[in-house]
């Protein structure tokens, strides 16, 4: 979240691609560290948008973004948080303003084709980001406590069935958030 600071002010437009358990942090720190922008959240997953998307301000499929983007702002996103990292995400480049930055986080993909062209013209940045350090992971538990961030976990009791149930599910994408199986 801190990468993508710098490049926000007021009526900003930030996309979330690949809305899931870790994006759906990622829209509640922007809502509480930078209210004054427009979340617009992108997945492919109709249960990711009804489930996680509804805490963004507009939640759409991929082949909805552009439309939805540029009526925010004709010149384009800011910033777009890539959870995904693959050839399909990276085709939102384009809806980036000038300037704007990609910051990829997700590694889904053996490649991340960028458009040299438009990158090259309109200074998109593009920025990796994987790991914070011990700091700012004791920092963000004091912002998720003092600013009730809301985790998606889901318990399965330690029972063959359910376990299996509950990774049958994980594999199929249906498992909204995290599950912990419980004794």
């Amino acid at each position: 979240m801190k990468k993508a600071l710098p490049y926000l002010k007021p009526d900003s437009v930030v996309i979330v691609y690949g809305v899931g358990g870790l994006a759906s942090y990622a829209i509640q720190f922007l809502k509480h560290l930078v209210p004054y922008v427009k979340i617009v959240a992108v997945s492919r997953s109709d249960s990711s948008l009804s489930g996680y998307g509804v805490r963004a301000h507009y939640a759409v499929h991929p082949s909805d973004a552009g439309k939805v983007i540029r009526d925010l702002n004709p010149d384009g996103a800011a910033v777009m948080l890539d959870f995904v990292g693959n050839e399909d995400s990276a085709k939102m480049i384009p809806l980036l303003e000038p300037g704007g930055a990609v910051i990829l986080v997700g590694m889904e993909g053996k490649s991340y084709p960028i458009p040299v062209f438009e990158t090259t013209v309109w200074q998109y940045v593009v920025i990796g980001s994987n790991y914070g350090s011990i700091s700012e992971m004791e920092e963000m538990v004091k912002f998720v406590k003092e600013h009730g961030i809301r985790s998606y976990i889901e318990k399965v009791p330690l029972e063959e069935d359910a376990v299996n149930n509950a990774l049958n599910r994980l594999a199929e994408g249906k498992i909204l958030g995290r599950f912990v199986i419980t004794p």
